[in-house]
């Protein structure tokens, strides 16, 4: 900064610098130099860069050049410049300096010599520098230990340790003769740390002994926290501290259990045992708090409150026993009513030996806020939308309602009567639905008669009093039993005397009653069954109404499909397709036949019997029967019916403008050995173009082709995908678990057998062979190594004549486009229905002062602000952020440790530390913070009577959702029988505009996903030609229509070209071994290959921060863009936030590709999310990452993981990077992969 700095400052000028965010970087250096580096100091200092002579720092001293080196300097310099001179060099070096130039520079260079041979002078620029430092350090000359302790306040335990290390670091020498005083420094700081230890240490014990366990975990968390972050420091938090705490919770864990056990030894009786109760209660209570409130002993709570549960289940008494616990802890009738009842209710919640008991406490609280049947009538609302999005009111048929709702009464009561009565075992009633299944069976397809509706009531009411005797008519007997009456009589006050045998049968609530009748068309005019949407608000019974609509289609003999949010469980089938299914199971035979038949992903068959364990095996039973005695030829025209779990799935990105996609299977010898030959050169695979032509040259394949002469094309293709297959396999050999003989693929949280990935899977098998790790190797072989000829694109958004009917929460927030595609699919009219629960104290935006919408700086203080300002009135609170992302980037922030209490809810996290929090965040006191995906299918139940006192959970949204249903599904997300408000950060006034702004947005957004339905139609119409050839028995048309669907999809697939946008890390550790020069020749070899079949390129550097160095570039530009690093550290967040830009930036025609290069371990932790973010923007994302001189990296391989089309490769050395740059830019061209 004031020695060469200033001279590259004098030589180069802003409007030099084209790219702006290297512009950008250099007028902060320019502004950084001047301020702190100008003056004198750099008018003296510039004399050394011109003769190339720099100070240095040798053992604490500023070391100037001597005379000597100043002399040589000088000649050296006045060679290159001095006319008399410049023939004694080479003059290659000169060819760009022009006469007034060389005069120039020889004049600075006369003027450093004689600067520079002053003592003085050299004295004097000595003292500058020392003065510069010392100004700066100036601060760290008084310690402030007021600094430090807010530091320790807000848990900032990194921070604390880096300065720890910073200072560990810094000269000695030099500090001492500046005046720093270093060691008193560093000893100061850690002795604050060390006694904020003890304190906490202290706490933690007062905590445990006075039994306040949320504020013991609070200070567990904060020495683990600071254990973790200081772990160069372990004489700070030393492990005994940790060990400590753990022995003594874990020993009273065991010893409250033990304690719990001995209440239940040596009763004879229920009296007895009664005596025990309360005592028994509160050792669970004991251990409740722990598995509550104590995060890392949850687990062993809770095994030790189970193992005390069961052996009370396996006393005589223990079924009367349990029912009357569980009453009194959901009644919190045991322990302290403030400090306990919230745990006793989670216990009764929460294990299930008190099911019994929580059917009971919900018949109990929907029977008081039941209304009449006709109230309830009067309260639906049923609306026709229009083209433009426009509603208008339906009439409603309340009395064809009521009569049905009323003849379902009537018949549940009848057949309930029966069972209690001995006279109709659940067997029988089983066998009464199959009966009634058969005479329902419609002869005239797509016609509901007026006689097949009147019979829905009455099959409804059967099924939910068979699922009710299922499900607790073991404990309706019990309690039913007078011996057992007597017994619970003959204790003193007990909560169970009062209950009713048929509190414990599990009923269904009027409303979902209502709603079922209403959705299958009983009160309707028309025959024909109506597409329609019924509107029941989240939390309030979607499954189960979903649910028995699905059980009663199955008995109607319906194909009934369901699609799940986000989820698709069953594609919707044609009539052609359902035909087609048996065929296809005829499909896997040899030759050239096979290849005009499909191979489906089979469902699977009912079971012809089925025991009466459930209800939905039961109603299974029935639909199973139904098809046992339905002709072919009924089955083949049974009704189509898709039903809906929330209505945005229909244009979301996996749905709508998606296809369903088929595969046939060429089981043959041929193909076995075509396969066989690609795999003997995984050793050279990297040499991708030469494997394809000697494979190609190959016996195998040729025998293939003589196999297949009609569709030389295809096995061309597929052999291509066969060898870039086996690239992708040998970079990627631990992308698959192999388990119970099968190779297996991680979904989400769970491993799956039936999953294939291309050619991939093939050469799994084969790994697994070398290993002689099949059984049966020939046949799993033979099965495993096929030709795989995609044959159908099916579009979800062509469902042909299938009715759908949905029930979903978001019905009211559908924009008007939406509705344009709800109409599409022949939804135009939607009935909204009152909540089972009565009125509730739900607010959103009205509450006495908004809060407006702040800038990012401001956010967290915001957020924090009104966190306290309601904990402060007793009430929870959960935060909703945008993604995780913005989570983690809160927790780094100083507002974080302003808050008591609180939890990070991430999707990182292990399923069993994510029900934990999810249990405790509405508890009074508490705060969880979770990014928007939490507020989508996760129930925070409240069990604090207390919070609900004080108004509840409040729900802070801490961004604008560009989805409205995604924020009406975070205002649902307390349970809906408890009060709670959700706050947006915004103003009402402000909120419309921003609403407003939505819409226009979802439109833009709208126009993209009709562009793909576009695409996604013709594939459909061409499967669709290619399967009409097929069952018309035309082979010759289906070989013709085949070739042109494979040709459609190959150059659908391509796309017109791809998006590569390359992130290159240049942290300060590519400097090291020649790593940067190496990637810079990978990059231009990987360019050079992109030539004949890429679009577009972008390229992001990236080290603490990203920046942009080309922009939707050819390849020919890209491989010529000059690429410098600048050094830093490791984040991947910033880099993969600006290849989003890049993407949304880019042709939206092209197919994106992320190529992601590091050579280490970044520092803001998993980025998964980000990639699954990634992946739900641009689903047809081609995802590789790259690890450069290590041998493995966990981090990228989990985001490989999160990506549906993730691929890892491991580069050691420069050689191998080049190879690996190369074989992305081939498989690309071959495969799109």
């Amino acid at each position: 900064m004031l020695t060469r700095f200033v001279l590259y400052k004098q030589e180069i000028s802003s409007e030099m610098i084209v790219d702006a965010a290297v512009r950008e970087s250099w007028e902060r250096l320019v502004q950084l130099q001047e301020h702190t580096f100008g003056g004198s100091a750099a008018c003296k200092g510039i004399h050394f860069a011109v003769l190339d002579v720099l100070p240095s720092a040798v053992s604490g001293q500023l070391q100037l050049p001597s005379a000597d080196e100043i002399n040589r300097a000088y000649r050296t310099k006045a060679m290159e410049f001095h006319e008399d001179k410049c023939y004694q060099v080479d003059r290659r070096k000169r060819r760009s300096v022009s006469q007034e130039e060389a005069t120039r520079m020889m004049q600075a260079v006369n003027a450093a010599k004689e600067f520079l041979s002053c003592e003085s002078n050299l004295e004097g620029f000595k003292n500058d520098v020392q003065r510069v430092f010392l100004h700066e350090l100036q601060p760290l000359q008084e310690p402030r230990p007021s600094h430090v302790q807010m530091l320790i306040d807000e848990q900032r335990y990194g921070v604390l340790n880096k300065i720890l290390l910073d200072l560990s670091d810094v000269d000695k020498q030099l500090a001492s003769r500046m005046g720093i005083p270093l060691e008193s420094m560093w000893a100061g700081i850690k002795k604050l740390l060390i006694e904020d230890v003890r304190k906490t240490q202290e706490a933690a014990r007062a905590n445990w002994e006075g039994g306040l366990f949320r504020e013991l975990h609070e200070d567990l968390t904060k020495l683990s926290i600071a254990k973790r972050e200081l772990a160069p420091h372990p004489d700070i938090v030393p492990n005994s501290i940790i060990e400590e705490a753990r022995v003594k919770v874990e020993k009273d864990i065991k010893h409250v259990g033990l304690a719990a056990l001995a209440c239940l030894e040596r009763h004879s009786s229920l009296a007895s045992a009664m005596k025990q109760i309360f005592q028994f209660g509160s050792y669970l209570i004991r251990l409740g708090h722990i598995f509550t409130h104590l995060k890392d002993f949850k687990v062993q709570a809770e095994t030790e409150v189970t193992h005390a549960l069961n052996v009370c289940q396996d006393k005589h008494w223990g079924d009367k026993f349990l029912i009357e616990l569980g009453m009194k802890l959901s009644l919190g009738k045991i322990g302290d009513p403030k400090t306990d009842a919230t745990v006793a209710r989670i216990i009764a919640s929460e294990f299930p030996h008190f099911e019994s008991v929580r059917t009971a406490v919900f018949n109990r609280e929907t029977r008081v806020t039941q209304r009449d049947v006709g109230e309830t009538l009067k309260d639906i609302r049923s609306v026709d939308v229009g083209a433009d999005g426009r509603r208008k009111d339906r009439p409603v048929p309340i009395k064809k309602l009521r009569e049905g709702f009323e003849e379902y009464s009537v018949a549940f009561d009848d057949h309930l009567k029966d069972w209690i009565a001995g006279d109709l075992t659940p067997d029988q009633l089983a066998a009464a639905i199959i009966e009634r299944a058969a005479r329902l069976r419609s002869s005239r397809r797509g016609i509901w008669s007026p006689q097949v509706k009147s019979e829905f009531p009455q099959l409804l009411a059967a099924i939910f009093v068979l699922y009710a005797i299922l499900k607790s008519g073991d404990a309706y007997e019990r309690m039913d039993d007078a011996a057992t009456r007597r017994s619970i009589r003959d204790v003193d006050s007990v909560e169970s005397a009062n209950l009713q045998a048929q509190d414990l049968l599990i009923k269904p609530h009027p409303v979902q009653i209502l709603t079922l009748v209403c959705l299958t068309g009983y009160a309707a005019e028309s025959q024909d069954l109506e597409n329609h949407v019924m509107q029941i608000r989240t939390g309030e019974g979607k499954s189960i109404s979903e649910d028995l609509t699905e059980r009663k289609g199955d008995i109607r003999k319906l194909t009934l499909d369901l699609v799940k949010t986000g989820t698709l469980t069953a594609s919707a089938q044609t009539t052609g397709q359902a035909k087609l299914a048996n065929q296809a199971s005829k499909a896997k035979t040899h030759g050239q036949k096979s290849l005009a038949a499909t191979a489906t992903e089979a469902e699977k068959e009912l079971p012809a019997k089925l025991g009466a364990h459930d209800a939905l095996d039961v109603a299974m039973m029935a639909g199973a029967a139904s098809m046992s005695s339905a002709s072919p030829a009924c089955a083949a025209d049974a009704e189509e019916v898709l039903l809906v779990d929330e209505v945005d799935v229909l244009f979301g990105n996996d749905f709508y403008g998606r296809t369903h996609n088929q595969v046939a299977l060429l089981v043959s010898s041929a193909a076995e050995d075509l396969l066989r030959e690609v795999w003997k050169y995984r050793e050279h695979v990297v040499q991708l173009n030469a494997v394809i032509q000697t494979v190609k040259n190959s016996q195998a394949f040729q025998k293939l082709l003589q196999e297949l002469p009609a569709f030389a094309d295809i096995v061309h293709d597929e052999t291509e995908r066969m060898c870039a297959d086996l690239l992708d396999h040998v970079n990627n050999d631990r992308d698959y678990i192999f388990c119970n003989g099968k190779v297996c693929y991680k979904v989400m949280d769970g491993i799956a057998s039936d999953v294939v990935k291309g050619y991939k899977t093939a050469f799994a098998y084969l790994q697994e062979a070398t290993k002689h790790s099949l059984h049966n190797e020939d046949e799993v072989l033979r099965n495993a190594l096929s030709l795989r000829i995609p044959c159908g694109r099916f579009s979800y958004a062509a469902l042909g004549s299938a009715k759908i009917l949905g029930v979903s929460g978001t019905v009211h927030g559908l924009t008007q486009y939406q509705w344009q595609v709800m109409q599409g699919f022949g939804i135009s009219s939607c009935t909204l229905v009152p909540s089972v629960y009565g009125r509730n104290n739900f607010a959103f935006l009205n509450q006495d002062h908004g809060t407006p919408i702040t800038v990012t700086a401001d956010l967290f203080h915001d957020v924090v602000t009104q966190v306290n300002k309601k904990i402060q009135q007793g009430r929870a609170v959960i935060v909703f952020f945008k993604d995780a992302h913005q989570v983690e980037d809160f927790q780094q922030s100083p507002y974080y440790g302003k808050i008591q209490n609180k939890n990070l809810l991430l999707p990182s996290l292990l399923d069993k530390d994510k029900d934990w929090i999810i249990r405790k965040a509405a508890t009074a006191g508490q705060v969880t913070f979770a990014p928007a995906i939490f507020g989508r299918g996760t129930d925070f139940c409240c069990y604090d009577e207390e919070l609900d006192k004080e108004g509840g959970v409040h729900v802070i949204q801490a961004f604008f959702s560009l989805d409205q249903s995604e924020e009406i599904q975070i205002q649902g997300r307390i349970g809906v029988a408890a009060p709670r408000d959700v706050q947006a950060m915004q103003a009402q006034h402000l909120y419309d505009t921003l609403c407003q702004r939505r819409e226009a947005v979802q439109l833009q957004a709208s126009r993209e996903v009709e562009n793909r339905l576009q695409d996604a139609t013709t594939l459909d119409r061409q499967s669709r030609d290619y399967f009409d050839a097929l069952l018309q028995g035309d082979p010759q048309g289906a070989g013709v229509q085949l070739r042109a669907l494979y040709k459609s999809l190959a150059s659908t697939h391509a796309g017109s070209g791809y998006h590569i946008v390359c992130c290159y890390d240049e942290s300060g550790s590519m400097r090291s071994s020649g790593k940067w020069q190496a990637l810079v020749q990978a990059h231009q070899a990987c360019m050079k290959n992109l030539q004949p079949s890429c679009g577009q390129v972008s390229i992001i550097q990236f080290d603490d921060r990203a920046r942009t160095v080309l922009s939707q570039a050819t390849p020919a530009q890209a491989e010529a863009q000059p690429l410098q690093m600048r050094g830093g550290g490791t984040r991947f967040e910033p880099a993969l936030a600006a290849a989003v830009q890049q993407m949304r930036a880019g042709d939206r025609q092209f197919t994106p590709v992320l190529l992601f290069m590091s050579d280490g371990c970044n520092d803001d932790g998993p980025c998964t999310y980000s990639i699954q973010a990634m992946g739900q923007e641009f689903p047809n994302l081609i995802f590789h990452a790259v690890i450069f001189g290590q041998r493995d990296s966990e981090r990228l391989r989990g985001m490989v993981a999160a990506a549906k089309n993730g691929h890892f490769h491991v580069s050691v050395d420069g050689i191998q990077l080049e190879q690996t740059f190369k074989s992305i830019a081939s498989s690309l061209e071959y495969t799109g992969r």
